[in-house]
């Protein structure tokens, strides 16, 4: 389970639509890590009602839960992308890709946020000699959320944190 958020009325619910195969004598252990048929979803319910609002799909599952700032909710998974829809709309307004995957929910305080990303890196470092063993990223990422209407962009991340202990270890 994913954390949900709240805003502008509406209750933003991360979706983890991972598949696992079961059998009327068990289950498929082997089904139930196949990343690359998991995906995901960001669904935003009516609080009142609990009319669907509006959905965007997600090419990986949302463990990253759903995080509230002003007037867009943030959200993320495995593949290291932080996406940013508008709470209202869904329309999707930003993303950005950080270095390794996401699992745990961005922090927000006032125009930043902080993002964990963790896990094997997605560049290789073509300069390691022992290139079969990815490198092990552990950080902590700081964006600024834009003034009024602007628009986020990839440029907007301002640094690197923090390299948390274990980080760039195999």
């Amino acid at each position: 389970m994913a954390p949900v958020a709240y805003g502008d009325g509406l209750l933003l619910v991360p979706v983890v639509d991972f598949p696992t195969r079961y059998s009327s004598t068990g289950f498929d252990q082997a089904s139930m890590f196949d990343f690359s048929h998991a995906t995901g979803q960001l669904v935003a319910v009516d609080a009142t009602t609990g009319q669907i609002v509006w959905s965007q799909l997600l090419p990986t599952p949302a463990f990253v839960g759903a995080t509230v700032a002003g007037d867009v909710v943030f959200t993320g998974g495995l593949d290291g992308v932080l996406r940013a829809f508008d709470v209202s709309t869904g329309r999707a307004v930003g993303s950005f890709q950080t270095t390794a995957g996401l699992n745990a929910p961005p922090a927000i305080d006032n125009e930043m946020v902080f993002v964990p990303a963790a896990g094997p890196g997605f560049v290789a470092n073509t300069a390691d000699s022992d290139e079969d063993k990815p490198e092990i990223v552990n950080q902590l990422i700081a964006y600024r959320l834009p003034d009024g209407d602007e628009t986020p962009e990839a440029n907007d991340r301002l640094a690197i944190v923090g390299q948390l202990p274990g980080g760039k270890g195999r």
